[in-house]
């Protein structure tokens, strides 16, 4: 993976973290995978929020490490989980 660089949260790049009050459940194929009311949202820049959930609130069985991996930036390498394939 290339060098990115650090991006320090500041008046051109806010970061904010906060509970999301709201029920949060996930849905793959109609099949439910993760349910809680404890999501925190993440709100970076200008960017979408994304919602972090507990493992402890997902179903971690119909999920499988995915190869794809993404960048953070508060310098951290997140790798994906993707559906697990079932026979």
């Amino acid at each position: 993976m290339a060098t990115k660089s650090l991006k320090i949260p500041g008046p051109d790049h806010t970061d904010r973290i906060t509970p999301n009050p709201n029920r949060v459940v996930v849905r793959i194929g109609g099949l439910v995978v993760a349910d809680t009311h404890t999501a925190l949202t993440l709100q970076e820049a200008s960017y979408p929020p994304v919602q972090y959930i507990p493992r402890s609130d997902v179903d971690m069985s119909r999920l499988a490490r995915s190869d794809h991996t993404t960048y953070c930036s508060l310098q951290r390498r997140l790798q994906l989980l993707q559906r697990q394939r079932r026979p």
